[in-house]
């Protein structure tokens, strides 16, 4: 589950934009600045919060263009050019950063914005350390690094989570394990049994085929056993080999 995205807007032309905050407001989108000018938005950059840049490549007002910039920006960037496809190429090959999600074309629509918002989604969702979700706190920010384990609950409709640093426990509400799968990075979780998703930085040692231990968690010290289950084993076994 995604929050509402957060842009910043930089061009050099005022009706661009204008433009670009007239389609924004057709999608769960708030506009957190907007600047005319490079010099402007670098001295202010570490203290807005934001997720994405919307930078226009020629900035003729500023000492720098678009692609310089970027290297400057630590948040993903779309650029917004209104030169050529072949320009466009271009751009990717000067893209020192990996910040960059996309370019596009002027005069902005509604279909290629939507397009380049579906990008940005897809890469905050590669690039991002953390998800929100519901649960029984109501809507809540689970950092990756810390989820050891998620189980069916009691209510199988429901998943305990198992946090550390500190250890705690907290409850995701009426989720399958294959929509929150689809949140977590597919590099660090994985699902060992019908009832279980580890994070595989947390596997202390492996006792035996389908018996693994997990890091010691809380005062105590104590291990945590998990079975993985036939079906399964197979991931399992990929897995480990990379």
């Amino acid at each position: 589950m995604m929050k509402q995205l957060q842009i910043v807007i930089l061009d050099d032309n005022q009706q661009d934009i204008k433009l670009l905050e007239s389609l924004v407001s057709g999608f769960d989108i708030e506009i957190k600045g907007r600047f005319d000018n490079a010099e402007k938005f670098l001295q202010v950059q570490k203290q807005l919060k934001f997720d994405v840049l919307f930078l226009d490549v020629e900035l003729n007002n500023s000492s720098i263009d678009g692609i310089v910039l970027a290297g400057l920006v630590h948040r993903p960037v779309i650029f917004i050019t209104g030169l050529g496809s072949k320009y466009h190429e271009q751009l990717s090959d000067r893209s020192l950063d990996k910040n960059i999600v996309c370019t596009v074309s002027k005069p902005l629509n509604v279909e290629k914005l939507k397009k380049a918002i579906e990008k940005t989604v897809a890469f905050l969702a590669r690039h991002r350390d953390y998800f929100f979700i519901k649960t029984e706190k109501g809507e809540e920010k689970l950092e990756f690094k810390r989820i050891v384990r998620i189980r069916t609950a009691k209510d199988a409709r429901d998943k305990e989570v198992l946090l550390a640093n500190p250890k705690e426990t907290t409850l995701i509400k009426n989720k399958n394990f294959f929509e929150i799968l689809q949140m977590l990075p597919t590099n660090t979780f994985l699902q060992i049994n019908k009832h279980t998703v580890l994070n595989m930085d947390f596997i202390k040692v492996r006792l035996s085929h389908d018996i693994i231990l997990l890091t010691e968690m809380g005062d105590n010290q104590k291990n945590i056993e998990e079975t993985i289950g036939n079906e399964f084993s197979a991931y399992f076994e990929n897995y480990l080999k990379g």
